[in-house]
């Protein structure tokens, strides 16, 4: 009996936005907004001019920009920081004037969101500017990791953001709420992540819970989420007695996200979905500091497998 449903507050997953809409034959009218604007800002629908499933559709009664760490506006499918102005744009934070003129330049209110335009105007949100991960140098997104997240059968939702790494400087960590009677493991969720996205997006920790801590207003407390990561436990090698092996199998686990007893001294790069680039150098680095070593760069090219690996510790000790 609804002529149409909002959402609001919080990102919309657009798998869920498909399903809601096809199974309750209602639209939903996604519209984004803060505080500090009063209202809502940019609506997607009711009108097929702002509706686009998937976005946060357009500005409406004010402007919008998008601008780089320079200040710069950016081209279509370029990300960059949104900015907005108009009447419903707060004057400032009451008594606050330098938290005000932080994010307020020339009537210009800098959302703290990271937006895309696309090549017809419409708006997509990529995250907060202030939880990007940056892994290695490379920027990833919480909400695209978590978004690959929801599209696997069984997961309900996800909480992704980066945790600290002394090598990488952060690596990517979820928290995903799963359906148990789907009987999801993190090896099957690793392998369906990865058919829809790279190893780079690739969550390093993976915490499966039936349920995600929220707070009253529905959304994930993102620093209780960080918490369940240290309910985890390594799960042993099973493969054998030596301690060597046992010891390279387990750091090579840690690195590609695996259980220890899905990899042999066979595996490679060919059969283990996790192992890019990315993750090779930081085996490399993970043997050095286990067996406490320095790899020469001779045996670093010719490692193709674990067995390699297990080669060049063993000549090490020898």
């Amino acid at each position: 009996d609804f002529e149409y449903v909002i959402s609001t507050a919080g990102y919309l997953d657009e798998q869920i936005w498909g399903r809601f809409e096809e199974q309750f034959k209602t639209q939903v009218v996604n519209v984004y907004g803060l505080t500090e604007t009063v209202c809502e800002s940019l609506y997607c629908g009711p009108d097929e001019e702002t509706r686009r499933i998937g976005t946060i559709g357009k500005p409406v009664d004010l402007d919008a920009r998008i601008i780089d760490d320079a200040g710069d506006e950016v081209a279509p499918g370029e990300i960059g920081e949104l900015l907005l102005k108009g009447d419903s744009v707060m004057r400032g934070y009451l008594n606050m004037p330098e938290a005000t003129d932080a994010v307020l330049k020339e009537g210009w209110f800098s959302t703290g969101d990271l937006v895309r335009i696309d090549e017809d105007g419409f708006y997509l949100i990529v995250g907060r500017k202030k939880n990007i991960i940056i892994s290695g140098g490379l920027n990833v997104y919480p909400e695209d990791v978590a978004s690959v997240l929801r599209q696997i059968p069984g997961v309900i939702d996800a909480a992704v953001f980066g945790v600290a790494d002394e090598r990488w400087g952060e690596k990517v960590a979820a928290c995903v709420e799963v359906n148990p009677q789907e009987k999801l493991t993190n090896e099957i969720v690793r392998t369906e992540f990865l058919k829809l996205a790279s190893a780079d997006m690739l969550p390093h920790e993976i915490v499966l819970a039936t349920e995600l801590p929220r707070g009253p207003a529905g959304k994930v407390v993102i620093e209780q989420a960080r918490q369940m990561l240290d309910t985890t436990q390594e799960s042993p090698y099973e493969g054998g007695a030596d301690e060597l092996v046992n010891r390279v199998m387990k750091t090579a686990a840690r690195v590609f996200g695996v259980s220890p007893n899905n990899l042999s001294a066979e595996s490679d790069r060919k059969n283990t979905e996790s192992w890019s680039s990315l993750a090779q150098v930081d085996l490399i680095l993970s043997i050095e500091k286990e067996f406490e070593f320095r790899m020469p760069s001779r045996d670093v090219m010719n490692i193709q497998s674990l067995q390699n690996v297990i080669d060049i510790v063993r000549k090490q000790r020898a």
